[in-house]
């Protein structure tokens, strides 16, 4: 299964409606491999919405032998006002949403000054610390958020993909992915929707969104200034090729 494609999907039904539905077909999709274990807490605060997404690698679980140095995370989005049926492509730090938007509008959720994809990755290589713990076999990398400040009727999808960093054996493998979803009312007040592990439509949609990173966003880039406070980079960093463990 992959997010909505067409606006007129939401035309005749509530945010709650449309949630209610996405959990029932999530029931359907067929399982990504999972490399590991993930470990989720969230915690709705009126309109923000904290979380906590952990993967701990573990190769013997698909079937593989391999030592990963350091593991992280990739995370993309995708965020849709029920009310006014329109994407909501540019946050908080992010105002270039839109180059980073796949046809279905997922997209790598990174602040426009940081040229990594990698989630808390910052430009002087070092991950910043509350972001994104990198992990390791054995070890959980551990990613923070706390996405809110959207109004009335909004969806919120988020896509968490544990990749290795940094590895002799299985660098550039995907490891796993956790899917988590929420809702706000009409008050604007957050409230979770789903949270599972990936399954393979929702990968394919990484893959798609990993595409516009290399091939519109790090050119468009090289139009801004990418610096995090860290270091200035001439441009973002394009992502490998990432593959399936």
């Amino acid at each position: 299964m992959n997010a909505p494609k067409s606006n007129q999907l939401f035309r005749p039904i509530t945010a709650v409606c449309v949630a209610a539905a996405l959990v029932g077909l999530l029931a359907s999709c067929q399982p990504a491999v999972e490399c590991g274990t993930w470990a989720f807490g969230d915690t709705p605060n009126g309109d923000s919405y904290g979380i906590s997404s952990s993967f701990t690698f573990n190769p013997a679980a698909c079937g593989q032998n391999c030592s990963c140095d350091v593991d992280c995370i990739i995370q993309m989005t995708w965020v849709y006002d029920v009310d006014s049926q329109t994407y909501i492509l540019d946050h908080a730090d992010e105002g270039n949403g839109s180059v980073k938007a796949t046809t279905d509008n997922w997209e790598i959720d990174q602040w426009d000054t940081w040229g990594y994809a990698y989630y808390g990755l910052q430009n002087n290589g070092v991950f910043a610390n509350g972001f994104n713990n990198p992990g390791g076999n054995g070890v959980a990398t551990t990613l923070n958020d706390g996405p809110g400040g959207y109004g009335p009727s909004t969806l919120f999808f988020a896509l968490d993909v544990a990749v290795c960093y940094n590895s002799k054996t299985c660098q550039n493998k995907i490891l796993g992915s956790y899917f988590w979803a929420f809702t706000t009312d009409t008050n604007s007040n957050t409230a979770p929707v789903a949270n599972v592990t990936g399954w393979t439509g929702i990968e394919s949609e990484f893959q798609d969104a990993v595409t516009v990173w290399n091939t519109k966003w790090v050119p468009f880039s090289t139009t801004i200034v990418i610096n995090d406070g860290t270091k200035t980079l001439p441009s973002a960093v394009p992502l490998p090729t990432l593959t399936d463990l």
